[in-house]
């Protein structure tokens, strides 16, 4: 017995005590230096007109939490939902509604924010995997008197466009019947991401897999702490970060493979042929090995940002919805 102990006992406790150390070292100290403001993604949602921006609105998700939206009134038989970018809010889709109203019979227009995002509930944060889906569930049952009987698009920008992607792969994906997608981001390991594009968003990542891995065990632990952190900070210098909980949230899920299989109508996915954080001239084969129906634009002259204040883009869009 004193064999076992000190020959199988004591080295596998050894063993599970420098792993426990070595997770709690990646938790409590696996952080990084933010980024710096990245001049290109702030400056035109700074710079544009929001003198028509409509004032916000609130429901009650199923927790009781007030989330914010933007209404833009049109057509009650078509409605569509924007979704903002990281680290953004719904101020930031006001062009791009502005745009879809001037249509000759506009649709119903609704720019959320985010929950974690603008003036829904604690920014940077949620309060599990998920919680997303369900607001937005909540709000579509916020809508159901007002659009009984609507057709539905969800429109998504950057990681917006990837949340899109994960509700067209979702079981809510029933109440939705298209999906446009602006440059979406589908993962940091997807051939259409940057290297470079860590320009906008820095990974605490000896964090990020130590709760990872966590995740994987069973043992939602910690998620509350931010793992990530993006190039635009408040007014008193603070970066804008996301917890774990809210990162694993607001993306395509971890497949974004099987998101593109299981959307119940093509996705139309846009981008700009000088986008600086995605690979544009990579969209086309990856759509094309994923989903053969989904159609791809690339717009050739512009950026990121320009997908939603390009006239180009917005006519991009508006073309789109008028195909459906």
């Amino acid at each position: 017995m004193r064999a076992f102990i000190r020959y199988v006992i004591l080295p596998g406790l050894g063993t599970l005590l420098l792993v426990l150390g070595v997770l709690i070292a990646a938790i409590v100290w696996g952080t990084s230096d933010p980024p710096p403001p990245m001049a290109s993604i702030n400056e035109p949602v700074a710079r544009q007109d929001v003198s028509a921006l409509p004032a916000p609105a609130f429901i009650r998700a199923r927790d009781g939490t007030a989330l914010a939206y933007r209404a833009y009134p049109g057509a009650l038989a078509r409605a569509v939902i924007l979704v903002h970018g990281s680290a953004s809010q719904a101020g930031s889709m006001h062009a791009l509604a502005r745009a879809l109203q001037a249509m000759p019979d506009p649709p119903s227009v609704y720019a959320l924010d985010i929950r974690g995002h603008g003036l829904s509930g604690r920014r940077g944060d949620v309060d599990y995997v998920g919680q997303l889906e369900d607001d937005l569930a909540d709000f579509l049952d916020s809508q159901a008197i007002a659009h009984p009987a609507a057709q539905w698009t969800l429109i998504g920008f950057s990681s917006g466009g990837g949340f899109a992607l994960r509700i067209a792969g979702s079981a809510l994906a029933q109440r939705i019947q298209h999906f446009i997608l602006l440059a979406p981001y589908l993962s940091h390991d997807a051939p259409t991401t940057r290297s470079e594009a860590a320009g906008w968003a820095v990974p605490y990542l000896p964090r990020l897999v130590a709760l990872t891995l966590l995740e994987r065990a069973g043992l939602p632990w910690f998620q509350d702490l931010p793992v990530l952190a993006f190039a635009r900070h408040d007014a008193d210098g603070a970066p804008y970060t996301y917890s774990y909980r809210l990162w694993r949230s607001f993306k395509a899920h971890d497949d974004y493979a099987a998101d593109f299989a299981r959307a119940p109508s093509p996705p139309v996915v846009l981008v700009g042929g000088r986008d600086e954080l995605l690979a544009a001239d990579a969209f086309p084969p990856l759509l094309q090995q994923l989903r053969s129906d989904a159609r791809v634009q690339v717009l050739p002259d512009l950026t990121h940002m320009d997908m939603l204040f390009s006239a180009e883009a917005q006519q991009a869009v508006v073309q789109a919805l008028e195909g459906e």
